[in-house]
């Protein structure tokens, strides 16, 4: 994970997907009938400025658009074809990136606004709201928006998906340790 001047966009993700949508002659019945939900709760989604990156990695994964490449102002890798999409395990990799910066839970709070009693649950988490996501990235100078998609022949994405598989697995690995010991206490 490189250090990097960070300028994420902040982008209202609701108008994004409906100026995609409008781009390329969609409706959002249309949006709504490949996600599987009804219009209405669709409207609800969109009218709001974030949305959990599960949900946008959904959304991407329907319309074949990489929605996470303009918040990592990459618009070379947002048209089918040019790029891998991949949910990453967010949580890992920005536990990972604060060990790299040898920042503790305080001064992530203090960077984050996000209360030291809440890190801990974050760092398990997969999905994240993108505003919050943004606010975590500028505190860590890194753009955790990049870990969902690498450009389509890139090897080195490769090698950062088997390292991240192997973060994963390691991790798993330390979860069953803790389980094993609460179970013998």
């Amino acid at each position: 994970m490189n250090s990097e001047i960070l300028n994420i966009p902040d982008i209202h993700v609701g108008n994004m997907i409906i100026d995609y949508l409008k781009s390329h002659d969609r409706t959002q019945s249309y949006l709504a009938r490949v996600l599987e939900m009804n219009v209405a709760n669709l409207n609800k989604i969109l009218k709001k400025k974030s949305m959990e990156t599960e949900r946008l990695f959904e959304i991407s994964m329907k319309l074949d658009y990489n929605f996470f490449a303009v918040f990592g102002n990459d618009l070379n890798l947002t048209d089918a074809g040019t790029y891998k999409i991949t949910m990453p395990e967010l949580g890992l990799h920005i536990e990972r990136r604060m060990r790299d910066l040898r920042m503790t839970q305080m001064e992530f709070e203090a960077k984050t606004g996000i209360r030291r009693s809440d890190v801990n649950r974050i760092l398990k988490k997969v999905s994240f709201d993108t505003d919050k996501l943004r606010i975590i990235s500028d505190a860590l100078n890194y753009n955790f928006f990049k870990d969902f998609y690498s450009a389509k022949d890139d090897p080195m994405a490769e090698q950062q998906n088997e390292q991240s598989n192997m973060g994963m697995i390691l991790r798993l690995e330390e979860l069953a340790g803790e389980n094993r010991l609460q179970k013998q206490e």
